[in-house]
């Protein structure tokens, strides 16, 4: 499995890598600085990998 390091991972763009990179089956590690931001807009806590 590869794996990558997503930086602003609750930004606009982040969130899209995001989303794209866990639907290919990447493990992402994640660094946000808002974890609830990701939870409430963009993704279900069950798709994550990591979070950081």
């Amino acid at each position: 499995m590869k794996q990558i390091v997503l930086i602003g991972a609750s930004g606009f763009i982040g969130s899209a890598i995001l989303k794209e990179a866990l639907s290919r089956g990447y493990k992402v590690k994640a660094v946000v600085r808002n974890p609830e931001k990701v939870t409430e807009k963009y993704l279900r806590p069950d798709k994550w990998r990591s979070l950081l």
